[in-house]
């Protein structure tokens, strides 16, 4: 085994605190929660921020696991393309399933009807 093989395996990251990515209702919308959530390990934030800086990807070089990120319903669809781009170029097999879900997200970001913002939280 590779010294840095364990950079793959979620057991390594079972105690991150975890980032909350979720769906933010619109303002008008003051009675619905957020919905369709998930959660991914700080470190794995912090790679995707780092892959987005290195690749020039400018909204997912700004996500942060120390900061809250919001990416306004507008945005859905070029962070969607950012992410496929990524996907696409990087064999991450760990990342790839933690952000698996996001997917799921940003389709609905973008075809609710008053939109939906993409909320990154950090736990700090």
């Amino acid at each position: 085994m590779s010294t840095f093989a364990d950079r793959f395996q979620s057991q390594r990251y079972r105690n991150d605190e975890p980032c909350r990515v979720f769906l933010q209702p619109d303002p008008r919308d003051e009675e619905s929660p957020p919905t369709n959530e998930f959660w991914v390990p700080e470190r794995l934030v912090e790679r995707l921020h780092h892959l987005g800086l290195a690749y020039e990807l400018p909204l997912l070089s700004r996500v942060s696991s120390t900061e809250d990120w919001s990416y306004p319903e507008v945005q859905a669809f070029s962070l969607q393309r950012e992410l496929a781009f990524l996907m696409a170029h990087v064999s991450d097999p760990l990342l790839a399933a933690a952000l698996e879900p996001f997917e799921a997200l940003l389709t609905e970001s973008i075809r609710h009807p008053r939109g939906r913002s993409i909320v990154v939280e950090t736990p700090y």
